[in-house]
């Protein structure tokens, strides 16, 4: 439980998109949340790539001025 934990931290703060794509790919993640929480518990230039640098990876399929959810591209696993 310990490493899950660590893991979506290290997705949530890393800058590295390569980095959490790789994490992601482990769990087989569909969707990203960010939200008031994620921006409360993982403020930083990590929930920027989000929006930047994983674009390639990551669809926005839902925003609003509190949350965005991402939906991992097929070809980003």
């Amino acid at each position: 439980m310990d490493r899950r934990i660590r893991d979506v931290k290290t997705i949530y703060e890393t800058e590295d998109p390569a980095r959490a794509m790789s994490l992601l790919a482990s769990y087989n993640v569909r969707y990203v949340y960010l939200g008031q929480l994620e921006r409360l518990y993982y403020p930083g230039a990590g929930l920027e790539k989000f929006a930047g640098g994983m674009a390639e990876y990551l669809a926005p399929v839902f925003t609003s001025e509190a949350v965005t959810i991402y939906r991992v591209r097929g070809e980003g696993l």
